[in-house]
């Protein structure tokens, strides 16, 4: 199936630019998808690009962007916080529903599931939230990634460390092309009962998608 894209830019609540994508099926829709990548990565990441198709396939939109300071989006990466991600999450759907969608799903990896499950909590509208390894301590994967040396210059410096390899004040970490989609592993959609559109939307954790590497997606 064909998908279509449009890129798209927008501005967070605190004025920073934000990159992103916006595919569609051929036909007309009223459903989207929002979603949200894992740390060190980018919208193109595989499991953003797979999701996408897959999503297309069965006649639902996707919107993926950059999170601040990675892929093409403004900010420093070192400067990065929870707080940041999330409000640029809450922008995100904001300009999805500008765009007339109706039905709005909201999924995350990694990292990009934490900040989804905190943006879901304060975005009413959702229609559903999927998570993909979320992760559940912001500082403890930190710690995985740096070791205790890095933790020490974040502490010191309030600045996460530069492990990329790329520019100064960059996510230097370039997603690969995806391959073919590989078979994933379906759970069963559980509705939440009533509108869709209300709070208690259903909530679907997964880990049917390889992760592109230890934290990103």
């Amino acid at each position: 199936m064909a998908v279509i894209e449009q890129a798209l830019t927008f501005k967070d609540h605190e004025g920073h630019r934000v990159s992103g994508i916006l595919a569609s099926p051929p036909s007309h829709t009223d459903r989207a998808t929002v979603l949200c990548h894992g740390f060190l990565s980018n919208k193109n990441s595989m499991t953003n690009k797979t999701l996408t198709t897959l999503l297309c396939e069965r006649g639902i939109a996707s919107f993926r962007f950059d999170l601040f300071g990675q892929g093409e989006s403004e900010g420093p990466f070192e400067q990065i916080t929870v707080s940041l991600a999330v409000k640029q999450a809450l922008a995100a759907l904001d300009l999805v529903a500008s765009k007339g969608y109706r039905w709005i799903g909201l999924v995350g990896s990694s990292f990009g599931g934490l900040v989804a499950l905190m943006a879901a909590a304060q975005w009413s509208s959702l229609s559903c939230l999927a998570l993909k390894c979320p992760v559940p301590d912001f500082p403890e994967m930190l710690e995985l990634e740096f070791g205790k040396q890095g933790m020490a210059e974040w502490e010191r410096t309030d600045t996460i460390p530069d492990v990329t390899g790329g520019e100064p004040g960059r996510s230097g970490r370039i997603c690969p092309p995806p391959p073919e989609p590989a078979p994933v592993q379906r759970a069963p959609v559980r509705k939440a009962p009533g509108d869709p559109g209300r709070r208690g939307s259903p909530i679907q954790p997964t880990g049917g998608l390889s992760q592109d590497d230890d934290l990103a997606g």
